[in-house]
């Protein structure tokens, strides 16, 4: 695999991340709830890759809350990014995806 292809793959699954958790009542799912999603998405990914995505999304683009390291929220800047008011470098825009 190439760094391209990881970097394309990390960009839209921070995007479906996004995407499952505005999809939630008051914003919020657990790592092990967004695992499942993911996989029934087609992306087979390790508990320590989604949460290094959740991390990701909260400390570079300030779009998600991590709660212990088990729940994550939605954040303004997330919402804003899906809706298409603003764009978060990192994640694919709804308009990319294929």
């Amino acid at each position: 695999m190439t760094d391209d292809f990881r970097i394309a793959e990390a960009r839209r699954i921070r995007l479906r991340l996004l995407q499952a958790l505005a999809e939630q009542p008051g914003g919020s799912w657990t790592l092990s709830m967004l695992m499942r999603h993911l996989t029934l998405l087609g992306y087979r990914k390790s508990e320590t890759f989604v949460l290094n995505q959740l991390k990701w999304l909260e400390g570079e683009v300030l779009a998600v809350r991590l709660v212990d390291d088990t729940i994550a929220t939605i954040l303004i800047a997330g919402r804003q990014h899906l809706d298409g008011s603003k764009i978060l470098s990192g994640v694919d825009e709804l308009a990319e995806e294929s």
